[in-house]
């Protein structure tokens, strides 16, 4: 019965073209390439140049990294789209499962790096400089970054050490992935939502804030320097007829 069961699972992965997978591994390889390449590029400006070691690009430095780490494991979810499999052996699933978490505990910070980028900009363009420096030490910069890496790993690894969700070779899309015949795979991808999707939206409302100080600021200057010269023109003016 488990066989007949594991053949017709088999058979319905067969709806994926193999060109499809081709493309999509191909594409996964390039992204993987450049994104090594660049995030290499980043580490070797970074320590090179000492005027670009700034707070901030702290920040930058432990984005590259996650992506830098996400990009070195991509090639496994390539191979795993090209493999011709007719069962899926328990090594093919470890390390599906050990590439797939790593990969998603590395994106998660990736998106924990680039909220702290906003909230950085944030608060570095609309608050004193006095309160960003204290905002923004070393110290507490160490502790943010050491916080966005275990609170990846948190988030990724909590669920499974439940069994909410498992990682592994998925044979439905004949990849590494979160197995959708898990039966709480949903409740796995429910909790990434809700612990990871609020980061995207927190980014674009500081940088909506960031847009609007901003406008306000200008709006603020036009209006003085055009009542500077409205000022100026007037006084002139009085001279030359006095004249």
């Amino acid at each position: 019965m488990e066989g007949t069961s594991l053949a017709n699972t088999l058979e319905g992965s067969e709806h994926i073209p193999q060109i499809i997978r081709i493309i999509d591994a191909t594409v996964l390889s390039v992204i993987a390439i450049i994104g090594v390449l660049g995030n290499t590029l980043v580490f070797v400006a970074y320590t090179l140049s000492y005027k670009i070691r700034t707070k901030t690009n702290i920040f930058v430095v432990n984005l590259a990294t996650a992506d830098f780490l996400t990009c070195l494991f991509l090639p496994f979810v390539s191979w795993s789209l090209l493999i011709e499999v007719e069962r899926v052996d328990g090594w093919l699933d470890l390390l599906c499962g050990l590439a797939m978490g790593l990969i998603q505990v590395f994106a998660a910070c990736s998106m924990v790096t680039i909220f702290s980028i906003g909230v950085n900009r944030y608060i570095l363009i609309t608050r004193s400089r006095h309160t960003y420096n204290k905002l923004y030490r070393i110290k507490l910069i160490t502790l943010w970054i050491f916080f966005s890496w275990i609170y990846s790993i948190l988030v990724i690894t909590v669920p499974l050490m439940f069994n909410i969700g498992q990682l592994g070779f998925d044979i439905k899309i004949h990849a590494c992935g979160t197995k959708t015949d898990h039966k709480l795979a949903h409740y796995y991808d429910l909790i990434l939502t809700i612990t990871l999707a609020p980061l995207p939206g927190t980014v674009t409302a500081c940088y909506a804030g960031i847009y609007l100080y901003v406008r306000k600021h200008n709006k603020r200057i036009l209006e003085t320097y055009g009542l500077t010269r409205k000022t100026n023109g007037c006084h002139l003016s009085s001279e030359l007829n006095k004249r």
